[in-house]
């Protein structure tokens, strides 16, 4: 603290000075106040995590093959309590829903060549899953001779992030028509495999199909 005696020998600042000084302060101020609200707006707090992201189905099929063939693959499914099989005719079930149609590369020139089929909920009871291949655009001899190589990989999710492998193998189509049933299983009301439920040596059609018998499908089964 300056006392008494020494103030006097301190110069006395111009009122013009003072001025600029508050001038300059309360600017200095507004600028922080306009920084921290920036900085705010850039960088928000992190939200508190409800938990991980849930799978948009419980039971997801998919179904993939090369991509720099111009072919296009349908995937059919049907399950107990479906007035008819889902696919890209009808896309949106009671409980299925097809979420990618992938028409080769009709519009899509990508390496990725993929359908994806999500199931709403663990529905217990018996499933059919298809393909079918609905065009070749780009026939060649290895087709002819080898077939086209589609991968098929059937999980469950159960709301936690955790997931059940049900099937993964890859199924061959050589003609253009041509369908197999991939794979036939049941499920439980706990969404378990039932035991010696699931087949891989049946053909049970489903492309196109308005109507369906579900107790001609018990038969097949």
């Amino acid at each position: 603290m300056i006392t008494a005696p020494f103030r006097n020998f301190l110069p006395e600042e111009p009122p013009s000075s003072i001025a600029f000084r508050d001038v300059i302060f309360g600017a200095l101020g507004i600028f922080v106040v306009f920084f921290i609200l920036f900085i705010t707006h850039i960088n928000p707090p992190a939200k508190k995590d409800d938990g991980d992201i849930t799978s948009p189905g419980n039971v997801i099929i998919k179904v993939e093959w090369p991509g720099k063939l111009d072919i296009d693959i349908d995937t059919w499914v049907w399950l107990e309590g479906e007035p008819r099989p889902v696919g890209y005719s009808y896309s949106h079930g009671v409980h299925v829903d097809l979420l990618r149609d992938d028409l080769g590369l009709t519009y899509d020139e990508t390496n990725e060549k993929f359908e994806l089929m999500i199931v709403r909920g663990t529905i217990p009871g018996r499933y059919i899953i298809n393909i079918h291949c609905f065009s070749i655009k780009e026939y060649s001899s290895k087709i002819a001779s080898e077939g086209i190589p589609i991968k098929v990989l059937v999980e469950r999710f159960d709301g936690n992030s955790s997931h059940t492998i049900i099937y993964s193998n890859s199924v061959v189509l050589k003609e253009v028509k041509e369908e197999k049933t991939v794979v036939v299983f049941e499920l439980d009301e706990n969404g378990t495999v039932v035991r010696n439920s699931k087949a891989t040596n049946k053909f049970i059609p489903l492309a196109g199909r308005k109507t369906i018998n579900p107790q001609f499908l018990l038969k097949e089964w």
